[in-house]
């Protein structure tokens, strides 16, 4: 069992919701750029890109933290209210889509503005496999902050909040969502040192996080997140994402198949 005093746990004077953040951006982005010199990828701009996409991450978490509130206020059938906007939390999937949409856009501005030498494909696959490397790390903050925590659950491997208004004890569905997203890392490194699916990567990953996310919001006990007659914000999210996923696989699928004729004669 673990235990932990909410609000009196620091690592080093630093909060832990903070220090695993930057323990895991650290842990992802040396490597990453590592990799990318290795591929030979222009990065004379890599900082503002990062810095960018970051504010992207920022703002993405953000204004799914914000949508929640409005949603929760619509389901109640009540007004939003200042209270309610001071209140919204951080969401990890916009954060993963918000820093995912602006680093697009910021390859595909340099490369036509800058004369950029980027594979947008190769360094896609980079991100898929030390995103989750990151948020794998940052998890645990969530796990020793107290926020996203899962439904009450007092047995072994249990992890207890100690709070002014009481002791909860949970499922550690934080350190469950963390051991998913680095086995979801392992798989990731593995396709690409062994450059399989090359160029496909960062929607397999995405894939994996929707189905693993999916999965985990049953364990969820916390309804800030946003429950909606039975199912959470997130989940709705991840089934999204899958079918946004799967169409665009199907529709790439689609124009990339030779007319039935063509294949006859090659068949021939």
């Amino acid at each position: 069992m673990i235990t932990v005093i909410v609000g009196d746990f620091y690592i080093f004077g630093v909060a832990p919701y903070h220090f695993f953040a930057g323990l895991g951006l650290l842990a992802a982005v040396f490597p990453a750029t590592l990799v990318m010199l290795h591929k030979g990828e222009d990065l004379r701009w890599f900082g503002w890109q990062l810095v960018l996409s970051l504010l992207g991450l920022l703002g993405g978490g953000r204004f799914f933290g914000l949508l929640v509130e409005v949603l929760n206020a619509l389901y109640e059938g009540r007004n939003l209210t200042l209270e309610d906007i001071g209140r919204s939390a951080f969401v990890a999937y916009g954060g993963i889509l918000g820093f995912l949409l602006v680093y697009r856009l910021v390859l595909r501005w340099l490369k036509k503005h800058k004369g950029a030498l980027i594979n947008e494909k190769a360094q896609l696959d980079v991100l898929a496999v030390f995103i989750p490397l990151f948020h794998g790390v940052a998890r645990l903050g969530c796990l020793f902050t107290g926020c996203c925590y899962g439904k009450e659950y007092s047995g072994p491997l249990s992890v207890c909040y100690v709070r002014p208004t009481g002791t909860q004890c949970c499922i550690p569905v934080q350190l469950i969502e963390a051991v998913c997203l680095m086995l979801i890392f392992g798989s990731m490194l593995t396709l690409f040192c062994k450059k399989m699916l090359a160029g496909r990567l960062i929607s397999i990953y995405l894939a994996a996080y929707a189905a693993c996310r999916f999965f985990l919001e049953f364990m969820r006990g916390d309804l800030v997140r946003g429950v909606y007659f039975g199912i959470s914000f997130s989940q709705i999210v991840s089934l999204l994402l899958l079918f946004s996923l799967l169409f665009f696989y199907w529709r790439q699928k689609r124009r990339t198949r030779p007319p039935t004729g063509e294949r006859v004669v090659k068949g021939l």
